[in-house]
């Protein structure tokens, strides 16, 4: 089993707004994020609104979807 990638307990606030400034950035929609990233929507939407974090894979997808890397968006 991997491991989630990171603790957002305390700091959850910060990096679930960094991911929905990246995402808006880019003009999608959590579906849209979802799809390209091979998750279900329900996954995405817990990273954006919810402590939760994808596991490290997962991580790296959503990342490449978001023009971003997993560095700026969960640390």
């Amino acid at each position: 089993h991997e491991r989630a990638l990171v603790n957002l307990k305390g700091d959850g606030d910060r990096e679930k707004e960094k991911l929905l400034q990246a995402r808006q950035r880019l003009g999608l929609t959590q579906l849209e994020t979802a799809q390209k990233a091979k998750i279900a929507l329900r996954a995405y939407q817990n990273y954006e609104n919810e402590d939760k974090a994808p596991n490290a894979r997962t991580a790296i997808r959503i990342a490449k979807v978001l023009a971003s890397t997993v560095e700026s968006l969960w640390e």
